[in-house]
């Protein structure tokens, strides 16, 4: 997406129609976040793709580095590539 907010509902709409499982990643919360707004879009529109969210989830974390919070966050490169991979396989 070259956006957040408004979501480009066309580019959405195009996405949906073309792929079996969408993933969502961002560095922030995963509830009220963009992969929740994917979910509301899905869902007003009738989508009954896979989405999974990659996104922070809404607890506390304690201060690290950047590389610490993204790990601690399950967010970090080798749990997004673990995630992403896992529902590659299951799709084929």
């Amino acid at each position: 997406m070259r956006f957040v907010k408004p979501l480009d509902e066309i580019q959405l709409h195009t996405v949906f129609k073309n792929y079996e499982v969408i993933i969502t990643i961002e560095d922030g919360c995963k509830t009220g976040g963009f992969g929740s707004a994917i979910l509301e879009f899905a869902n007003t529109h009738g989508y009954t793709n896979t989405i999974e969210i990659l996104a922070l989830s809404d607890v506390f974390l304690e201060h690290g580095s950047v590389e610490e919070l993204q790990q601690l966050g399950h967010i970090d490169a080798t749990t997004l590539q673990n995630s992403i991979t896992r529902q590659l396989h299951e799709v084929s």
